[in-house]
């Protein structure tokens, strides 16, 4: 269950000491508000001309400003986009992230600038957005986010915006990502260093920049005070020079494909950087850059993580006294008791956190909390019932992946636990709707740190079991109406449950409108079982009506309605990164279609057996004795992720899925 990973490839880490020159590209001018004819009157990007939009240029820069003797980071950014049809309109909503450390220290965004370009009677006009419809927003608890829309963007605008965002969190130099969603002209990232801080940089997706080159600045810079008198200099201040570091890369391709992957940071050609080293002024230096075993020990003698779990046990003694039984339990149900004493006491607020948020007794009278909160709280329950248990501190699929060669904090943002001694299982205790034996989907992303003592280990957090949705119809068709009556019973477990759930909460409303959108054009019943039962299958009952389609003396059948998969969303010709499907699962289908009274069958299609270590794909059609058509199948998808070697065949499989699970089945008039 444990793991140690091995180095992400196609990977570069670099320390600024060594640095190259590359040639650089300009296609456009890169002065801000300087919008020229040629920007206005391009229609299509020649490199990749089926391009909703291009960013022209993409432009930020990182330096260090004086704070009386200290230092904050500002970072410029400027950005221009052209747009060349609607599919990209959405490329003028903007939200720009900042941290909020909750201890009275925030960055701040400022100085906003944006402008919407349009060529009016062959003039070009120039939009800005009002200060007023620059919103903020509350993400989680340490972050926030300005967000505005440009105004009056159409086919043919230009785009530009401008803004600075100041930090006091020096760990936090800003990131730079030079591949978007759409195609980049030109993007470059300078960065002025100051010799007081060491940073180590990472380079995701390329193994070297287009254009790379570093120098000393020209001018002098001055630490604290110094004066200067006929040659004699006084003083507690320090001189030093800014190295300044220029990186950037032109014609960068857009991501394109989206579908089945962790997060896109993953994967998109970018940029990070961490702090590894503090050199004092005043003399001395302090390695930042910790090492797993020191990383663990400061998380065990944190005081909203290790120091919250010791906290935490004086009222996890109580509630085991006065609220919960393990009487005659053996380990697993002790396990599945404290995790639903949880689960039906605390709610989860939606924040994830490695770190608590509030003291033990807030969280105990309050009965809600993040993720920490929650999950912390849940060890100390295992430990004071003698199970072992360690938590683990992971990162979120939308936060990104880990990169285990390199002992970043700042990269976990959620927290978990491992119980179990005999057999460990992870476990987490914020989602109702899952097994006691299921973490979140959210968590599934590769590997965690098991945070103990003296030992560095990780642990897989993938899900060997299959989920699966089981679906049972019956069709009756209706020649004179073209309509046929259709019952539905849909069984849903595992991960497959847990999100039909969270998407529908048992709403009688949000499942008609599902079951609409899925061929069945009149619903007359709905039921539902086990909606709180999360170790039962998940049960859905529709009673309605779905239309045929007549062709001549035909009716056409479809006897999995639109309830199989139906697009291939594998629509590249290779691919250079996994096929993450985050669980395997199964979907099977069982049919009876009654053959109305003067009809005949004209067009079965045929059976389907195809089977693999990747997959299985069964499909069945069987005209019975009493005039009935039966029709079973079921796809078994058996790895939860894919590696790229597999991509063709998986692709391949998908093909057949969606081909054969969607084929119909035609009735003639013998009449």
């Amino acid at each position: 269950m444990r793991k140690q990973l091995k180095p992400m490839k196609h990977s570069l880490i670099i320390l600024f000491l060594v640095f190259t020159q590359l040639a650089g590209a300009q296609n456009f001018s890169r002065k801000f508000g300087d919008i020229s004819d040629a920007e206005m009157n391009l229609t299509s990007y020649d490199k990749d001309p089926d391009a909703g939009a291009v960013v022209l240029y993409d432009m930020g820069e990182s330096r260090f400003i004086d704070d009386q003797y200290d230092y904050n980071i500002r970072f410029i950014r400027s950005k221009r986009i052209k747009i060349f049809d609607k599919s990209e309109l959405d490329q003028a909503e903007i939200s720009i992230p900042f941290y909020v450390d909750g201890r009275g220290k925030t960055e701040t965004v400022e100085s906003i600038e944006v402008f919407t370009y349009n060529k009016v009677n062959g003039e070009i006009t120039r939009t800005a957005v009002k200060s007023s419809d620059v919103f903020e927003e509350r993400i989680n608890e340490r972050w926030r986010r300005k967000k505005f829309v440009f105004p009056d963007v159409q086919e043919g605008s230009v785009l530009e915006m401008r803004y600075v965002v100041e930090s006091p969190f020096l760990f936090n130099l800003p990131d730079w990502e030079f591949q978007e969603k759409i195609p980049v002209i030109y993007s470059q990232y300078e960065v002025r260093i100051i010799p007081f801080y060491e940073y180590v940089f990472y380079l995701q997706g390329k193994n070297a920049f287009d254009m790379q080159m570093s120098r000393l600045s020209s001018q002098t810079r001055i630490w604290g005070t110094l004066n200067k008198h006929m040659g004699t200099t006084t003083g507690n201040g320090v001189e030093y020079k800014e190295n300044i570091h220029t990186y950037g890369m032109r014609n960068v391709p857009a991501f394109k494909d989206e579908s089945f992957i962790t997060s896109i940071s993953d994967y998109i050609i970018k940029l990070d950087f961490q702090l590894s080293k503090v050199h004092y002024p005043s003399g001395g230096s302090n390695e930042i850059m910790t090492t797993w075993p020191k990383l663990n020990k400061e998380l065990l003698d944190h005081d909203k993580f290790g120091k919250y779990i010791k906290r935490c046990s004086r009222f996890a003694k109580r509630a085991m006294k006065n609220s919960i039984d393990l009487e005659g339990q053996n380990e697993a149900q002790k396990i599945k008791t404290l995790i639903q004493y949880v689960k039906d006491n605390y709610s989860w607020n939606e924040y994830n956190s490695k770190f608590a948020s509030k003291s033990p007794s807030e969280f105990d009278t309050q009965k809600t909390g993040n993720s920490a909160d929650i999950n912390l709280f849940l060890l100390a329950l295992f430990n004071a019932a003698e199970i072992d248990a360690q938590p683990v501190i992971l990162s979120t699929r939308k936060n990104g992946k880990i990169n285990t060669d390199y002992p970043f904090e700042k990269d976990f943002n959620y927290v978990v636990v491992m119980a179990g001694r005999e057999k460990p299982i992870l476990v987490d205790a914020t989602n109702v709707f899952l097994p006691f034996y299921k973490i979140p989907v959210r968590c599934i992303n590769e590997t965690g740190l098991i945070v103990e003592k003296n030992e560095v280990n990780w642990v897989e957090l993938k899900d060997q079991i299959l989920s699966s949705k089981r679906n049972q119809i019956i069709i009756r068709p209706n020649p004179e109406t073209l309509k046929a009556a259709t019952s539905i019973l849909s069984f849903y477990d595992g991960y497959e449950a847990g999100l039909f759930k969270d998407q529908h909460n048992d709403d009688i409303a949000s499942i008609k409108d599902f079951f609409l959108s899925k061929e069945i054009s009149q619903i007359n019943g709905v039921k539902t079982r086990n909606y709180d039962q999360p170790e039962e299958a998940y049960q859905i009952f529709i009673e309605g009506e779905m239309d045929i389609e007549q062709i001549g003396d035909k009716i056409v059948i479809s006897p999995f309605l639109d309830l199989a998969m139906n697009e291939n969303k594998l629509s590249q010709k290779d691919r250079n990164y996994p096929i993450d499907l985050i669980y395997a699962r199964e979907e099977s289908f069982s049919t009876t279609i009654f053959i109305p009274e003067g009809f005949e069958v004209e067009h079965l299609p045929g059976n389907e057996n195809t089977s693999d270590d990747l997959a299985d794909i069964q499909l069945n059609y069987e005209k019975t004795e009493e005039d009935k058509i039966l029709v079973t199948g079921k796809y078994t998808l058996k790895k939860a992720v894919y590696s790229p070697d597999e991509y063709s065949k998986v692709k391949k499989h998908f093909d057949t899925i969606v081909r054969r699970f969607n084929d119909d089945i035609v009735l003639k008039s013998t009449l």
